[in-house]
């Protein structure tokens, strides 16, 4: 297994530096765990009632 952190980065940085996670997939023959920061938010709202 590999793990790998992320930052997450976006638009020009990203572009000119590219997404590491995504080059080490393409080249991978295992497992990849990829971690993201503390900080990181995400973009789906998860809902906290009980069913």
């Amino acid at each position: 297994i590999v793990v790998l952190g992320t930052v997450g980065r976006t638009g020009l940085s990203a572009a000119f530096l590219g997404n590491t996670a995504e080059q080490v997939i393409d080249h991978l023959r295992c497992d990849l765990l990829v971690i993201k920061p503390d900080e990181y938010q995400t973009p789906v709202e998860l809902d906290d009632e009980d069913d």
